[in-house]
Formats: structure tokens, C-alpha cells, sequence
């Protein structure tokens, strides 16, 4: 999203805010709040300004929820397997 935000516009723009961010934003914040999402389980620390902003943050939530999903089921494979 940071590549999208800041370099893919003809003119820089932001498209996507961050609350906890003070200042400008840079390639730390983004990180920082993607690894937040995962950790609050899905609750993205992200807010789409513009149309493509929002886009984004819903495609950046499903990979999250697929990420958490992916884990449970080997989670559950492991259990099965021990049992």
C-alpha cells in the first residue's frame, strides 16, 4: 500500500490514513500497522481516504482474515494428527 500511496499517483497523494501515525507518513507506519492488524486479529489500524484508499484497505482485512484462517486450519491439522 505504501508504493501505491506515495509513488504510484502522478502527483503524491495520501489515499490511505493512519491514526497512529504523527506527521508524515513512511514505509514504518505502514509495516508497523499491518503487523498491528494481525496481531488485534483483523482490526486494521488503516482508513481509506479516497475510493482506492478504501479498496485497499478491504483487500489489506481479507489477506489478513485468510492469513489467520490459514493458521487455524494447521492448527487444527497438528491436533488432528496428535490425537
Amino acid at each position: 500500500m505504501w508504493r501505491i500511496d506515495c509513488c504510484g499517483q502522478g502527483s503524491p497523494q495520501q489515499i490511505i490514513a493512519i491514526p497512529e501515525a504523527q506527521g508524515a507518513i513512511n514505509s514504518f507506519d505502514y509495516y508497523h500497522a499491518s503487523a498491528n492488524s494481525v496481531i488485534n486479529q483483523g482490526k486494521s489500524g488503516f482508513r481509506g481516504v479516497t475510493k482506492l484508499g478504501r479498496f485497499l484497505v478491504m483487500i489489506h482485512s481479507l489477506m489478513v482474515l485468510d492469513v489467520l484462517g490459514i493458521a487455524l486450519v494447521r492448527a487444527y491439522g497438528l491436533v488432528q494428527k496428535m490425537l
